[in-house]
């Protein structure tokens, strides 16, 4: 006896033992993830558990990040989920849960539907203990068809042993909220009753009124037995309907048999001014009236449809494009008719007729069953307004065998098309850019799987066709498709599943703009193409093989990839080779083998390769704990047009976004090198010649980065001279350039948190030194580093430079600037209103352009930094020659206003950076000789100020020309001829527009200046030799809408006109400026000096639109004027004058230069050679070919010889004018004579 109490006792505390460890094991807070993992190992084979990231105990409860059951195709996942529970009243057989909260809870059931009937009715619902259970879900998804999202889905679930019952439940549903409550018995007869109220917001159709419609909702009866009968009532009525006579009712009554197989015993529905988005959110706006009934015929039953919708519109309004339904059904014998189905809408008619065949009541589901529907008239713009407007006439037949649903579509043009309205759309939202004409699918579906065996969609530009196939569960498909459209043609011919794959896609692209037009016209488009991609042409090639579901060997799937672009002048070619695809539901990865990028046309010449050197790793993973990006280690080689290979080399980058609330910021890092970088390719990056800024040599740069980002920002980038040194130009060293003898170039950026530091160095032997250190802070917002206005701001700058020609960076192109620079500053305040202060020295600046004669030289330079202000205390330049070429003098300030300075009350007042500048500025040129070339020769004096204040530039002053000449170029310059034609950079001949400046930065100037030209003013060439004298103001302001306008006139004094060998003295001579500066208007007047008759040329008009005329006094015929012009006295009848006075004529009128007998005449110091066919005889004969020279000896005094090319002997001719009418004329030849000639004129 004692030894069984000894056991007993034994046994009992080795119980007590085991439940105690059970006890504390439960309390610990891993003993709830250890206990659902192994209540994952004892589900069934078709059922699993996974559960991710859970922590609590088994004894309190605890959190899950996500818990996903499955069985079949039925799926439920849950994310963030909280218990509360206690385990003691267990003891007394009851499970109490005082809190179970779900962020969301999705529900995705795709298990084929189970026919009505097949399902036993069960027994009981008896649970083995009591339940008391509060739950809170925040999102409830249920996946679908149809879908449903509720929000704020709470309640307290209960059994008793007796009762299943719901209290207190509530849930969200677009802008209705429900309310709801139920019981059911566990046992026999299992009596149900559920009840469901609810307010819904919405608005009367067609209208902005408001109204809350009351919801309600009973069902009742029992489940048990299979005979067992539900009644459900419910109805929608409105609350109030404000500024309405009427609103929304509906009413549904209908008796159910949930285990038969015609569930639906009786059932009748009425509703008016029904809004099914009011109820649905997923449904279109409706405005429906009509009515439903279900009613028994023998051993089936019948049901007629009766449906009005007013608000009838197009899917893309959210809208229903239906006007009416009518529709009769019957079911007798297992048998399903639809005996009519017509409905109005889309601008057309559709009707439909079919059946559906099974067995009698009781039994499955009809097997298989047949529709045929037709429709006529159908407007395409009434479904979706972005779609062209045209008349459809179609077809459907449908068809179910034991193969699955055979169906063929069919849909084409109008024979006779009708007048087709669009649906209503404003023109800017209307797209054109798919006008149906043809659509054929002809396929089979069998769930889970779609097979398209003809596809075709034909518009008037464009046409799809092929074949295809989809897999929707597992995501497979395959196809065999050709696509044609403006600019472009594609082909795909292949398959692609989670275990293998193999095809090939091309693609040709013609013309990008008409693609890309063609693209954004099509309704729905998701993007709009970029700007850089809508023009050129180009072509692409890929081929896969494999699966994307990476396991075991399986790589995934490979895809070779070839592209080429062309964009002139820009040609790139694409060539790569990856692999990848899902590990499993969370993570993908990928790996690009090869991968080469060519760039033709980036720069100015040559092209630019870019081919990585190792394989690169990608991998994507995305939770509910993390969303990943990860890229592995590699390297990249940079090639380009000149010698020299760049390496890129950079580690294992990441980006990390933790998922759960509250939300964290992304985290990322990222760190590698470049090697190698070679100088000569800043000129082939940048716009200036690395020649034009006087920098020369083999330098080449490397540089590191490490960076990375989480709640603070972590920088350390450089860049440094690794090798290589630099030349500058230098005129007075050997060659004209030094080497610099560089020991540091270097750029630093380090940041840490939302400080940025910046150290810049230059070291070298002759090229000078620079140092510059900056410090400042940055401010992330909305995930994006931004420098705010206030950011604190700390630096110095210092800098010692020779004189070298790096100073050209700072001229215009063409131009030479030089000097030395000491530099010395500081910087504190804030990144809106940095403090400065420091000197600026500058000594033996040099300022030349060979082309324009510009020489400036010895010039000094004295500035001082004070805040935000620069003060010139001096800035001298000496021009051409040293100190005999006179001065040019610049005093002033430059200031930058804070952001809140210099702004006043007028709404007038020009805001922006342009605003915040203050500048006032003195020049004062003293003989300053600006030219020195031996054509363009100028000394100025005088003085011009200039004041920026508000945006607005005030320049005002006097120059006065102390000396000037300038020598005008023969018309005889070297042209090019009318086929030779010059490209530049730019693509066309005109002018770009300039791009408008930002509102409120433009500067608007007044410009008053005058000019004098003085007393030694000199213009010569082309004929011309004279001094100007005057002086013309000059005016740019709001009055002449900122155009710049000379008025005022200029006077030549003691001018000469040379032309056809005649001197002409210019007797008088203006030009009056009244506002163009090309057009003034001309008054002069160039006379043959030593005649006694008063001839010459006159000349006005414009300059645009000159007026010439021989001018004579007294006046002469025109024949008489160009003789005296010419000749230097009246012509005679001879032909050789005849002839000389026509090509005079011709290139007077003509505005030519001399010919080739007047330089001839000209360098013979005649005033007269010229050849003429002669005269006839007396006899009737002919002198022949004559050459007449002549020679004016004095005013009144004039000699000619004229010799013929078929006489012996010449004539000398002496013409002495006695008088205004009175002229001697001596011959002596073969024939001699003396003249008196008397001219009387009548005209």
């Amino acid at each position: 006896m004692r030894a069984t109490l000894y056991i007993l006792a034994a046994a009992l505390l080795t119980v007590l033992v085991l439940v105690g460890g059970v006890w504390v094991w439960g309390g610990s807070s891993s003993s709830l993830n250890m206990a659902l993992a192994r209540a994952a190992s004892y589900l069934p084979a078709d059922q699993t558990l996974e559960v991710i990231d859970a922590t609590g105990s088994l004894r309190q409860g605890g959190h899950i990040a996500r818990l996903r059951w499955t069985r079949g195709g039925l799926s439920v996942e849950a994310v963030d989920v909280d218990i509360a529970w206690s385990l003691l009243p267990l003891w007394d057989g009851e499970l109490r849960v005082g809190k179970l909260g779900v962020r969301q809870l999705t529900i995705d059931d795709r298990r084929p539907v189970t026919p009505p009937g097949s399902t036993e009715p069960p027994a009981h619902l008896q649970l083995p203990i009591r339940v008391d259970a509060a739950f809170a879900i925040d999102s409830l998804i249920w996946v679908g068809p149809p879908g449903l999202h509720a929000t704020g889905v709470t309640g307290r679930y209960k059994f008793d042993s007796v009762n299943h019952s719901l209290d207190e439940g509530q849930l969200h549903i677009s802008s209705a909220t429900y309310g709801v409550k139920a019981r059911l018995q566990a046992q026999s007869p299992m009596a149900l009753a559920v009840a469901l109220d609810g307010t819904v917001q919405t608005t009367v159709p067609n209208s902005k009124l408001a109204v809350t419609v009351q919801a309600n909702a009973k069902l009742s009866g029992s489940l048990a037995g299979r005979d067992a009968l539900l009644v459900l009532q419910a109805d929608l009525r409105p609350q109030r309907v404000a500024g309405a006579d009427q609103g929304l009712q509906a009413t549904l009554t209908a008796n159910i048999q949930p285990w038969q197989a015609q569930p639906l015993v009786r059932a009748q529905a009425q509703w008016q001014a029904l809004n099914l988005a009011a109820l649905w959110p997923q449904a279109p706006q409706t405005h429906m009236t009509g009515a439903a009934h279900v009613t028994p015929a023998g051993a089936g039953w019948q049901a007629a449809v009766q449906l009005r919708n007013r608000g009838s519109g197009p899917w893309n309004q959210q809208r229903l494009p239906l006007e009416s339904l009518d529709a009769q059904i019957v079911f007798t014998d297992g048998q399903w008719v639809i005996q009519s189905l017509n409905a109005l809408g889309a601008g057309g008619r559709m009707a439909a007729q079919g059946q559906a065949s099974g067995t009698s009541a009781g039994a499955a589901m009809a097997s298989a069953w047949q529709v045929k529907a037709t429709a006529q008239g159908v407007n395409p713009a009434a479904l979706d307004t972005r779609l062209e407007a045209v008349v459809l006439d179609g077809q459907l037949t449908a068809q179910q065998t034991p193969g699955g649903i055979h169906f063929d579509a069919r849909l084409q043009s109008a024979a006779n098309p009708r007048s087709a309205k669009p649906g209503p759309a404003k023109p800017s939202d209307t797209l054109r850019g798919l006008k149906l004409q043809t659509v054929e699918a002809k396929g089979v579906w069998k769930s889970p799987a779609l097979q398209l065996n003809h596809l075709l969609v034909v518009t008037p530009d464009a046409k799809l066709e092929g074949s295809a196939a989809w897999h929707t569960l597992s995501g497979g498909a395959e196809g065999r498709l050709a696509l044609a459209l403006p600019g472009a043609t594609a082909t795909l011919d292949g398959n692609l599943s989670a275990a293998s794959g193999d095809g090939a896609l091309s693609a040709k692209v013609t013309d990008a703009a008409r693609v890309s037009l063609w693209l954004e016209q099509l309704p729905g488009a998701p993007v709009t193409v970029p700007k850089a991609l809508r023009q050129g042409r180009g072509e692409l090639s890929a081929r896969w093989q494999g699966g994307w579901q990476q396991q075991g060997l399986a790589r995934g799937v490979a895809l070779t990839v070839a592209a080429q672009l062309d964009q002139d002048p820009i040609r790139l070619a694409l060539q790569s080779t990856l692999h990848g695809g899902r590990v499993n539901d969370t993570t993908w990865q990928a790996s690009l083998d090869t991968a080469s990028v060519q760039i033709q046309g980036l720069t100015k010449t040559g092209v630019w390769s870019l081919a990585l050197t190792d394989p690169v790793q990608f991998k994507r993973q995305q939770d509910p704990r993390i969303q990943l990006l990860e890229m592995s280690a590699g390297a990249a080689r940079l090639t380009g047009p000149v010698p020299g290979t760049a390496r890129l080399q950079w580690q294992t980058a990441r980006w990390a976004q933790q998922g759960g609330k509250p939300v964290v910021p992304a985290q990322w890092a990222t760190q590698g090198s470049v090697h190698d970088l070679p100088l000569a390719w800043l000129e082939l990056l940048g716009q200036t010649q690395v020649a034009n800024l006087g920098l020369k040599g083999d330098v080449l740069f490397g540089g590191q980065w490490e960076a990375n980002s989480g709640d603070t920002l972590t920088l350390r980038a450089t860049l440094q001279r690794t090798a290589g040194d630099l030349q500058l130009q230098a005129p007075e060293a050997p060659g004209g350039q030094i080497s610099v003898g560089l020991r540091e170039a270097s750029l630093e950026v380090n940041a840490q948190g939302d400080t940025v530091k910046a150290k810049l160095r230059w070291d070298s032997e002759r090229g000078g030194q620079v140092s510059a250190d900056v410090s400042t802070r940055l401010q992330q917002q909305n995930g994006t580093w931004t420098w705010p206005a206030d950011a604190p701001l700390a630096g110095s700058v210092s800098a010692k430079l020779p004189p070298v020609g790096a100073w050209s960076v700072l001229a215009p192109p063409g131009w030479r600037m030089r000097g030395t620079l000491d530099a010395n500053a500081t910087v504190s305040g804030t990144a809106s209103a940095p403090q400065w202060r420091g000197t600026l020295l500058a000594q033996d600046l040099a300022l030349r352009s060979v082309v324009d004669g510009i020489d400036f030289s010895q010039g000094s330079l004295r500035a001082r930094l004070d805040g935000q202000r620069l003060e010139i205390e001096e800035f001298k330049l000496h021009g051409a020659g040293g100190a005999s070429g006179g001065q040019l003098v610049v005093k002033g300030s430059v200031a930058w206003l804070p952001v809140t300075a210099g702004t006043t009350s007028s709404t007038a007042t020009p805001t922006g950076a342009a605003a915040r500048i203050r500048m006032d500025l003195v020049a004062e040129a003293q003989s300053l000789r600006m030219s020195t070339r031996a054509d363009r020769r100028l000394v100025v004096s005088g003085q011009v100020s200039a004041q920026l204040a508000d945006a607005r530039l005030a320049i005002n002053g006097t120059l006065k020309a102390m000396e000037a000449l300038f020598i005008l170029p023969d018309d005889s310059t070297p042209r090019l001829g009318d086929d030779v034609r010059v490209r530049g950079s730019q693509a066309s001949t005109a002018p770009a527009p300039a791009a408008p400046l930002p509102t409120g930065v433009r500067v608007v100037p007044n410009v008053a200046i005058t000019l004098d030209l003085g007393d030694n003013f000199d213009v010569r060439g082309r004929g011309l030799n004279t001094r100007l004298a005057g002086s013309l103001e000059l005016r740019s302001n709001a009055d002449t809408k900122q155009v710049p306008r000379l008025t005022g006139s200029l006077q030549t004094v003691r001018g000469t006109y040379k032309a056809y060998g005649q001197q002409l003295a210019i007797e008088e001579g203006v030009l009056r400026f009244g506002g163009p500066l090309d057009n003034p208007s001309l008054d002069i007047l160039a006379l043959r000096p030593n005649l006694q008759q008063r001839v010459g040329v006159q000349v006005s008009g414009t300059a645009l639109a000159p007026v010439v005329r021989l001018y004579a006094d007294p006046d002469l015929p025109d024949s008489e004027k160009l003789a005296w012009l010419v000749l230097g006295r009246s012509a005679a009848n001879g032909g050789a004058e005849s002839a000389m006075l026509q090509q005079a004529a011709m290139a007077l009128l003509g505005g030519s230069g001399p010919g080739i007998t007047a330089r001839l005449a000209q360098s013979l110091g005649l005033d007269e050679l010229s050849m003429g066919s002669g005269a006839n005889t007396a006899d009737g004969g002919s002198t022949g070919a004559t050459v007449t020279l002549g020679k004016r000896l004095s005013r009144d005094f004039y000699v000619s010889f004229e010799r013929s090319m078929a006489d012996t002997l010449g004539t000398l001719y002496i013409f002495y004018d006695l008088s205004r009418r009175l002229t001697l004329r001596a011959q002596s030849g073969e024939q001699s004579a003396v003249d008196v000639i008397f001219t009387l004129r009548y005209d």
